[in-house]
């Protein structure tokens, strides 16, 4: 019975996913189609997808088809390719548009992503998705003194050279002041100008500074992703009636020990918990003692608790033991947060991508396998979170649409913006050549970046982040000994306790809008 409804599940994640990927681009040409119909401009087609036609009708003398290849869709509208004379497949002459009518139709289709994305986030805000607490610092939880790559070869780890250690708190990365917790820390990371990584952290409550140039981390195909880990037991809730709030357990307490041996994560707390039966247990946490304080002033105390017991509980008919603490609250994101936050990852992206000392290279970008592939992956944790990553979707589409390049809806508005300066229009040879370039370059592109997707998703082995005293390796040349760290690691990806993070990696605009 569990198997017939993994596979219903799995069977309805496919679907949910093709419907809304293929729905956000819809609602884009439809925006489209209908500023077109508005300025009364002649519409040929109307595509969801490129290459053959699988499904074709006809209606209001438009052809609509549902194409081969799901790499976007496009409206055929003849008056606004680059020529002195338009006129419709079979040759009749068409009259020149207007500018105003080309920015208003070209726009359109961004405009109705964002009103699609605005929708789906009024709903969101109004109900709520569970997350982890806003947090304003992250702690590490251990750092990896040496890696290895594919080939075995060890290199010292730059974070740990640089000084960065176990238990230091990062409140500050690049300058920026931390708001969400390890994940954005570490995105920030990712993201670092010339992999510089500067860091304001406390230890033993005094403020210092780390420095250090990231590493491609193999693990995360060459991207300046840390290799240290982060502590992911910050207390959001604590239960009624639970052994956590018997003990004195409170939210903001971040777990650190447990039976004197340090806390790796939380999958790692849940293991122990359930060797122990509902034996009494020591656990160990970090408590602020001044939580309103800003840092770098924030103040911290280890409170220990004994002879804690788990409570016994029954889940889907198998019993199991649970502290009764929760790592996620209920929180109301505005859609213009949401916003926010993909323009500055928009701009972060594009400003890595021109660093060539930067880590974030195009094979890192997601095109539409990879895109499909982390929503259906999101959508098998919960409805709430793949809808936020459509939201997501949405405003990327409209934002990177709206980039001022040749075959985008942001060429054709600098191109009708040139004409009204100029009154005059772009020469057509010179219209059309760059046209054509650009069409050729961004289907380049897109074979490039869904290869990557395709490679990303073959399962594999990772490489291990660090390696023990008695595990043989090549050093790498020049590399100092330094001895490894047993048991350290840059893996975190059993947390299963939270729903999986908007990848970190850049997204690609999967749209070619004519």
């Amino acid at each position: 019975m569990e198997t017939f409804f993994a596979y219903l599940t799995n069977a309805g994640c496919v679907l949910f996913v093709l419907f809304f990927f293929g729905f956000s681009i819809f609602i884009h040409e439809f925006g489209h189609l209908l500023a077109a119909k508005w300025r009364k401009l002649h519409v040929e087609r109307f595509s969801i997808g490129f290459g053959k036609p699988l499904w074709k009708w006809r209606k209001w003398d438009i052809d609509f088809l549902v194409s081969m290849l799901p790499f976007g869709g496009y409206v055929a509208l003849p008056q606004l390719e680059p020529t002195d004379t338009p006129t419709t497949e079979a040759g009749e002459p068409l009259d020149p548009v207007k500018p105003i009518d080309r920015i208003i139709t070209a726009v359109a289709g961004p405009l109705f992503n964002i009103g699609f994305a605005f929708f789906l986030g009024v709903f969101l805000w109004w109900l709520g998705i569970m997350k982890p607490p806003a947090a304003d610092s992250f702690v590490i939880a251990e750092v990896p003194r040496v890696y290895a790559e594919a080939e075995g070869v060890v290199h010292v780890n730059p974070e740990f050279e640089g000084g960065l250690r176990a238990g230091d708190e990062v409140y500050t990365v690049n300058g920026r002041r931390i708001s969400k917790g390890w994940r954005e820390g570490y995105e920030l990371i990712v993201y670092s100008p010339d992999s510089e990584v500067d860091l304001d952290i406390v230890r033993a409550n005094e403020h210092q500074k780390i420095t250090y140039i990231a590493a491609g981390n193999p693990d995360m195909d060459g991207l300046g992703y840390p290799f240290s880990k982060p502590m992911s037991t910050l207390v959001a809730t604590v239960l009624a009636d639970s052994a956590a709030e018997a003990v004195g357990l409170q939210a903001g307490d971040m777990l650190t020990e447990i039976n004197g041996e340090r806390i790796e994560d939380r999958a790692f707390l849940s293991e122990k918990i359930q060797e122990a039966a509902g034996a009494p247990v020591s656990l160990k946490v970090r408590r602020p003692i001044n939580p309103e304080a800003a840092h770098p002033n924030r103040k911290y105390e280890d409170v220990e608790f004994s002879s804690v017991r788990a409570t016994q509980v029954e889940e889907r008919g198998k019993k199991r033991y649970q502290l009764g603490v929760g790592w996620v609250v209920r929180m109301h994101p505005r859609p213009d947060q949401i916003l926010t936050d993909v323009v500055t990852r928009t701009y972060f992206t594009l400003r890595s991508l021109f660093d060539s000392d930067s880590g974030v290279g195009i094979k890192h970008l997601m095109g539409p396998l990879g895109i499909a592939q982390n929503l259906y992956r999101i959508a098998k944790y919960g409805l709430k979170q793949a809808f936020e990553f459509i939201i997501i979707i949405n405003f990327s589409l409209a934002i990177l649409n709206l980039m001022p390049l040749p075959v985008l809806d942001g060429g054709h508005i600098t191109s009708a913006l040139i004409e009204s300066i100029a009154r005059r229009p772009i020469p057509n040879r010179i219209a059309t050549n760059l046209q054509y370039m650009f069409f050729f370059l961004l289907i380049g592109l897109m074979l490039y970046v869904t290869y990557h997707d395709a490679r990303r998703a073959v399962p594999r082995k990772p490489q291990k982040t660090s390696t023990s005293e008695t595990q043989p390796v090549t050093p790498a040349p020049g590399t100092p000994a330094v001895p490894a760290t047993p048991g350290a690691g840059g893996d975190f990806q059993n947390d299963t306790t939270v729903p999986p993070a908007v990848p970190a990696l850049p997204t690609l605009e999967p749209q070619l809008a004519p």
